[in-house]
């Protein structure tokens, strides 16, 4: 909405909004409210506040130095800079419409989701950036190993962090909304940052329970309905690609139609399936299992109906660095066979598995990633390992793919034997 006589304004302010904001982690971000009611004119020239996040320090000196050598006035903008400071909110200003614009920090980014309506118009880098960090012992090398773990934060550090989950693809929404609601039952921040170190971890969530000496990853999450099971594996997938391989069955008695539902969603995003043994119930394990497997299309799987001797199966046949979901059952200790009742936990299963995997170096699960990426180019070709791509003969190392280029004086192929001599592996040549 455009007040009327700010149509210069306007065009300003869409010329900026123009710059597509693709990441909010450890940015200043300039925002304004959608809507511009309540602006009028001054001297001809709209009226522009600006609400800066902290006092006048030389984080915001760029703004008194345009405003004092007059480069807001010659763009024909009459600017009122308006301090910041401890209980000052930027996004409160600009809702209750004494500010046109604000400065903000990463925060926005849990306010924007929980329905905010700003437009971020350009972000400024403005600090050095804030590193997560682990014990090496721990398998965490990504945001995603941190799902279900506990993590200690500073108070001022939480909008950062939550932008980085965001930006991962990791839904936060739960945990900005009752932060949100608890600031309007008049908690104070520290007390509500106090209260969320001391939360549990959730059981069985999407919780990566082991990382195996041949960096395999081992996932368990309770979902047991189609749009869980999507969820989880698209999470899994933003991260680690298409490769999942997932352990999961469907339980007796109930849902019935959702068992070929759940096995196309399992075809569509997984490599592998193993189906294995919910809770069957009253229902033939067997029959569950079959139907599963009937509208698995496209998709390796294999049936193994023991949920142990499954998961056994996904670990000690997975490639190096590959990636299991055991869905279904997450913290649950106990599975239904009619009127029995068997102990067993997948996160105990997991654990205790007792395996002979050898241990993956760096530099071998590099060569198994250069094998992958070729033999998806190369169809049907089954390569060794190999270790990085030279352009030039006289620059091939032992063991180097040589691909061929041909340009206006040479072409590559010339110097096959070259770099064959020289210890290439492969020639790519067309």
């Amino acid at each position: 909405m455009t007040p009327s006589g700010s149509n210069s304004m306007h065009e300003k302010i869409q010329s900026i909004a123009a710059l597509k904001v693709e990441k909010y982690c450890f940015a200043i971000a300039i925002i304004a409210i959608f809507c511009f009611t309540g602006l009028s004119q001054a001297w001809g020239k709209p009226p522009v506040r600006i609400q800066l996040k902290w006092f006048h320090q030389f984080q915001f000196a760029g703004y008194y130095a345009a405003k004092e050598m007059g480069f807001y006035e010659e763009a024909g903008l009459d600017v009122e800079l308006l301090e910041g400071g401890p209980g000052k909110r930027v996004q409160e200003i600009l809702s209750a419409g004494n500010a046109e614009f604000g400065v903000l920090g990463s925060e926005l980014v849990l306010h924007k989701a929980n329905g905010m309506d700003v437009v971020v118009l350009a972000p400024i880098i403005q600090h050095s950036i804030r590193a997560v960090i682990a014990r090496k012992d721990r398998g965490i090398a990504t945001p995603h190993d941190l799902l279900g773990k506990q993590i200690m934060l500073n108070t001022n550090e939480l909008p950062e962090f939550a932008a980085m989950f965001l930006n991962e693809g990791i839904q936060l929404k739960n945990l900005s909304m009752a932060i949100e609601a608890a600031k309007l039952n008049g908690l104070r921040e520290n007390k509500i940052f106090s209260s969320l170190k001391k939360l549990k971890d959730v059981n069985g969530r999407l919780e990566l329970i082991r990382t195996f000496s041949n960096k395999v990853k081992v996932y368990v999450d309770f979902a047991h309905t189609p749009d869980a099971l999507e969820k989880a594996l698209k999470s899994l997938q933003s991260y680690y690609g298409r490769d999942i391989t997932l352990v999961f069955g469907c339980g007796g008695d109930r849902d019935f139609k959702k068992r070929p539902i759940m096995a196309k969603i399992a075809s569509i995003n997984c490599k592998k399936i193993y189906v294995t043994d919910d809770n069957p119930r009253n229902e033939d394990p067997k029959k569950i299992r079959d139907e599963i497997i009937k509208n698995i299309k496209f998709t390796n799987y294999f049936n193994i109906g023991n949920r142990t001797q499954a998961i056994k199966a996904a670990v000690m046949t997975a490639e190096p660095g590959e990636i299991i979901l055991v869905a279904g059952k997450g913290h649950e200790k106990e599975q239904i066979y009619k009127n029995k009742i068997i102990s067993i936990s997948d996160k105990k299963v997991i654990k205790k598995l007792k395996t002979k995997i050898k241990k993956q170096s760096n530099i071998n699960f590099t060569f198994l990633q250069n094998k992958k990426i070729l033999e998806s180019i190369l169809t049907n070709t089954k390569v060794g390992n190999f270790h990085g791509l030279a352009i030039d003969s006289r620059a091939v190392n032992k063991g180097n793919i040589f691909l061929t280029l041909k340009g206006k004086n040479n072409d590559g192929i010339k110097f096959i034997p070259k770099a064959l001599k020289r210890g290439a592996k492969y020639i790519i040549s067309s």
